[in-house]
């Protein structure tokens, strides 16, 4: 162990061979990413954002539960590269890269001041070591997904957040506050729970002012300016297009629902995540846990407790949703990686078979996550996801060839892959079969059904594409089975799915 940890100092200590070996782990850890299954999430956005920027009105012409930011970003990605994947992957490869950055930036900052009682060369290897497995746990395709969700936009602003918070304390200059509430404000409007990532910085401010509530309060407003803003202009513009109440169930109160919904295991299978996600969670939850330790030494020190406390809102935030889908923790990777990399640093004093245990659980969580992030790339190459996303390309070439450029389909299935593959627009604003399911099956209340319908009718899609097996999860939703049932007939039958016709086309 001793020679072994000689070697890899030597390694790290040298400038070319370190960032020779931080694009190796990069280029291992984000391949599953690049090579992610066309079918995904990525789409989704995607789709709401081109309908937007296209001219529709968010969540009237195309719907998704998620703030407005998310499909902004993606509404730019339109304008940039159409629906180019290659092009989409390239950017987004581009994003996570200046987030490593940011990162790189954050360490450096952190690790010497809650490392005070070591050597500067160890600080030094803190910061290295930190980075690599920053790079290798931020990129895994269980975490990343495709490359293009609220958390992986979240992360250059959740840094953002937090260097700029940092910086203002050592020089109490409000506009850096100003940056960070800005950041926080994007954070929020990219996923309603993120708001808890900001409450650390809060809780730092109040203790750090508790003898000024004036100083607590002006800092605060300063820091909330942006979040308040940012709300007006949104409730404005939703309110100038009549879709201010959609804007509000679709940002935050289905969502609401969902979470709860989740919480009683109908919407995905937790055991299987919970599973995934304990191969990473155990061996962070053994390093907290050991850093935690050292929390007397630094009772008074801001930034030990700024980590540490983003820790905890991360974990709430994320596994208060209640589906434990592992792309959900990737926000909070950076305070995740810090804390790991601050316990693998003060393992001194452990029992020696304790710190082997953690050794061991660290390194077997590394390469069992390895190989799970690298599952998603064996799914676009081969196996039942390849087969389905060939005979999902049929069905679309099938509906393309036999439709003109200005007519309206549904696919009566998860996800929006299905318009982009056909090059044509949904006949509802609800793009995923998924959203209708779980709103009537659980009952929210929003009449999704009815609206489903009248979309429909006004658009008169043409084609709608639906599974043959009649036990799908999908049929259990009997007002949008009976619609199809009556307005639509059998036109061609696939291996996994058929595709009905509009009666009188």
């Amino acid at each position: 162990m001793k020679k072994l940890r000689e070697f890899a100092t030597k390694i790290l200590n040298k400038p070319l061979y370190f960032w020779a070996l931080v694009a190796f782990v990069y280029i291992v850890a984000r391949v599953a990413t690049w090579g992610y299954p066309f079918d995904s999430d990525h789409w989704i956005f995607y789709y709401v954002g081109k309908i937007w920027a296209q001219g529709g009105t968010m969540y009237v012409s195309a719907w998704d539960h998620k703030p407005p930011l998310i499909f902004v970003f993606n509404g730019l990605m339109y304008l940039m590269f159409g629906g180019n994947l290659v092009l989409h992957r390239i950017w987004l490869t581009l994003l996570s890269i200046v987030d490593i950055g940011l990162f790189y930036v954050l360490l450096k900052r952190v690790m010497p001041e809650i490392l005070k009682r070591v050597q500067d060369d160890v600080v030094n290897l803190s910061v290295k070591v930190g980075l690599l497995l920053y790079v290798f746990w931020r990129n895994l395709s269980q975490f990343t997904s495709s490359g293009n969700n609220t958390e992986n936009y979240g992360l250059i602003f959740f840094l953002g957040m937090l260097l700029s918070y940092m910086s203002f304390r050592k020089d109490q200059k409000w506009w850096k506050m100003l940056i960070s509430g800005a950041c926080f404000s994007v954070l929020f409007f990219l996923k309603g729970n993120f708001l808890l990532l900001g409450l650390p910085i809060g809780i730092i401010l109040l203790v750090d002012n508790w003898k000024s509530i004036r100083k607590f309060f002006g800092y605060g407003i300063i820091f909330a300016t942006p979040l308040i803003l940012q709300a007006g202009f949104w409730a404005y513009y939703f309110g100038s297009k009549g879709a201010l109440n959609d804007f509000f169930i679709a940002s935050f109160l289905f969502s609401a629902k969902y979470a709860k919904s989740a919480w009683a295991g109908d919407v995905s299978n937790n055991i299987i995540l919970l599973i995934t996600l304990a191969i990473f969670l155990l061996p962070m939850l053994l390093l907290l846990y050991i850093s935690l330790r050292k929390s007397r030494e630094n009772l008074k020190n801001p930034t030990f407790w700024l980590i540490k406390l983003s820790v905890f809102a991360g974990l709430l935030a994320t596994l208060g949703v209640g589906s434990f889908y592992p792309y959900y923790f990737q926000v909070a990777m950076p305070v995740f990686v810090i804390t790991m990399t601050y316990g693998l640093f003060n393992m001194g004093d452990l029992n020696k078979y304790f710190r082997y245990f953690v050794y061991l659980a660290f390194g077997a969580s590394l390469v069992l996550s390895l190989g799970i992030s690298m599952k998603q790339l064996y799914n676009s190459l081969g196996g039942s996801v390849r087969a389905e996303a060939r005979e999902y390309q049929e069905i679309a070439d099938y509906v393309k060839a036999n439709t003109a450029p200005t007519d309206k389909v549904f696919a009566y299935d998860y996800g929006a892959t299905f318009y982009r593959l056909a090059g044509r627009d949904s006949g509802s604003r609800f793009v995923s079969a998924s959203v209708l399911l779980l709103e009537n099956r659980d009952n929210f209340g929003y009449g999704f059904d009815q609206k489903f319908i009248d979309d429909m009718n006004r658009s008169q899609a043409k084609y709608v594409v639906v599974y043959r097996d009649k036990d799908n999860l999908y049929y259990q939703n009997t007002p949008i089975v009976d619609y199809f049932n009556s307005n639509y007939e059998l036109d061609k039958t696939f291996t996994k799915f058929e595709v009905l016709k509009r009666r009188g086309e």
